[in-house]
């Protein structure tokens, strides 16, 4: 057993002293959700496949009277309320409007400029609720609250590029886009459609090629800043 995993799911003696609170059939699913939330900063559910070792160390340092199977009941009436009471024992906070605010801004500001999956993201900030000993009571809450950052931050990229750019590729841009077979039209001149039966690999790549070539030489007479870019 490595160190990492012993610290992990190792059981305090102030921890026991609360898990021995409950009644003997509760105790392996309390000691789970508490380690959980106390490494992960959030609560297993039943989509979480949990491993043997881990429950086996976990009623070892119960005294070893493990039943033959788990079957803790994570969205029983009684499951809910160990997680309100796990809780109240870790001395997490609730999240509030306030926390919600602070996390988005954080996202914002140190991580949606290089991290784009949501679910990469949403692992973040539970790092940041455990952190700061705040406890979200849903996942769809974390989500929301990534999602937001995100679009909020993609929108003051946007208008940051925006704000840099010349009179003169202003105009080329909106003509790109009103009119995209035109000579400096993002098309280029050339219309492509991939979804017709006789369209052939050769040809898309020809076609592919083409389009890359034109706008490589087309984006330079934009005349953007470098500091977008670097």
């Amino acid at each position: 057993m490595d160190q990492t995993f012993s610290l992990t799911w190792g059981l305090s003696f102030d921890d026991l002293t609360f898990i021995n609170g409950y009644n003997t059939r509760s105790r392996l699913g309390v000691a789970l959700q508490l380690k959980h939330l106390q490494h992960f900063g959030y609560f297993a559910d039943e989509d979480i496949q949990v491993g043997e070792e881990v429950l086996n160390y976990l009623s070892d340092q119960l005294g070893g009277n493990r039943p033959v199977t788990f079957d803790y009941n994570f969205q029983s009436r009684s499951a809910r309320r160990h997680m309100m009471e796990i809780v109240q024992y870790l001395g997490f906070e609730r999240m509030s409007d306030k926390h919600r605010t602070q996390l988005a801004h954080w996202l914002r500001c140190e991580h949606c400029g290089h991290v784009n999956a949501v679910e990469e993201l949403i692992s973040i900030a539970y790092l940041w609720c455990l952190e700061k000993k705040v406890f979200a009571p849903s996942r769809k809450i974390v989500e929301r609250v990534v999602r937001s950052a995100r679009r909020e931050f993609q929108k003051e990229f946007l208008q940051k590029i925006v704000s840099q750019f010349s009179q003169e590729a202003i105009v080329k841009m909106e003509t790109s886009l009103v009119e995209p077979d035109a000579s400096t039209g993002f098309s280029c001149g050339r219309v492509i459609n991939y979804h017709t039966d006789e369209y052939s690999k050769q040809q898309k790549t020809a076609d592919t090629n083409y389009l890359s070539k034109n706008r490589v030489a087309y984006w330079p007479q934009c005349r953007l800043s470098r500091q977008l870019f670097f």
